[in-house]
């Protein structure tokens, strides 16, 4: 996380589980493990064998162990692949977990890339809505199977998951959050760390660099 982004969160409330972060560990071990190997046992001078699980690990870090979303004192930091994001909690509007966390503030919808739903899940949940549509359809011919259809989803509602909890968590922060005394006089008064204070986007050296030497890596295989 950039220096400008920690200053305005302030001290971090809870972290949430990256979606994928497991996964994308396991693919950096597994690739610099290949590196390794092939730089013991590549003989005929060829560098591609461990010079590609190398960019590969480099890529692998940046799109799925980096990402990641946390919670702060001042509010929501959304650290993505090559930028990180300060959302004051004053300024969230909605949120909602996708296949990103989206975030809405304004007119604008700012997208946490560390945490989202599978499109899998998404389908599921949307073929769920079709059936219980269906079932107000002909809920007239007999109205006990729309009775127990609304007790199925009433109990699934019940059933906490990791996407419901984090929606809640974020709207617990930001009702609890301090209200602005008074926004119209504080506006230009609003610094670092103020709850009050504009959204913040920082890109990010360590990621960038990453990509850097990865592009570099790939590019010495073939000269």
């Amino acid at each position: 996380m950039s220096n400008a982004v920690a200053e305005s969160a302030g001290p971090v409330r809870e972290k949430f589980g990256a979606s994928g972060r497991g996964f994308g560990y396991a693919v950096v071990a597994l690739s610099l493990l290949v590196a390794g190997v092939a730089a013991l046992t590549t003989y005929d001078g060829s560098r591609a064998p461990y010079l590609l699980p190398l960019a590969f690990a480099a890529v692998a870090w940046v799109g799925l162990v980096r990402p990641d979303v946390t919670a702060h004192e001042n509010g929501l930091v959304l650290r993505n692949m090559l930028h990180d994001t300060f959302v004051p909690w004053s300024r969230i509007d909605h949120t909602e977990v996708a296949q990103t966390l989206r975030v809405t503030v304004g007119d604008e919808v700012l997208h946490g890339v560390g945490l989202g739903r599978s499109g899998r899940s998404l389908r599921k949940e949307k073929r769920k809505y079709s059936r219980m549509q269906g079932m107000v359809q002909w809920a007239a011919n007999d109205p006990d199977a729309l009775h127990r259809e609304k007790e199925t989803r009433a109990l699934e509602a019940k059933l906490p998951t990791v996407h419901s909890y984090v929606e809640e968590r974020i709207r617990d922060f930001r009702r609890s959050a301090a209200p602005p005394v008074d926004e119209a006089a504080a506006g230009d008064a609003a610094g670092p760390g103020d709850s009050r204070a504009d959204v913040l986007t920082v890109w990010a050296v360590w990621p960038v660099a990453a990509l850097v030497v990865a592009a570099v890596l790939v590019v010495a295989v073939f000269v």
